[in-house]
């Protein structure tokens, strides 16, 4: 586990311990072959749109997660960061271990499905 910052530190130093640009990341490949990194590893100095721990940003919404491990959104933007800026495709170099949001996006649904 490394800490990551939602928006980069080279750009926004004003915000390098600010609690709420501060994200738990995981080593994201690190040390591997270029064609292997992932999230944070693979983000270096790049922005995201949207901050996933963010409430105001209900990146749980923004998100969905297809059968074979991809991640994807709605928001066009968004979803070419996920993919250009995290590796968020199954295919970008290997498949990735599904997190918390995996669970909260697919509880939603079900939930959305029985309120129907």
């Amino acid at each position: 586990m490394k800490i990551e910052h939602w928006r980069c530190q080279s750009r926004h130093a004003d915000l390098e311990l600010s609690y709420s640009n501060l994200l738990a990341a995981c080593l994201g490949g690190h040390g591997q072959p270029d064609h292997l990194p992932h999230c944070d590893t693979r983000k270096g100095e790049r922005d995201l749109k949207f901050n996933p721990a963010g409430p105001a940003h209900r990146i749980e919404q923004r998100i969905y997660f297809e059968l074979d491990g991809t991640i994807g959104s709605s928001d066009a933007d968004f979803n070419t960061q996920l993919h250009d800026v995290l590796g968020g495709a199954a295919d970008s170099g290997g498949h990735l271990a599904p997190f918390e949001p995996v669970a909260v996006w697919w509880l939603d649904q079900r939930l959305a499905r029985s309120a129907t």
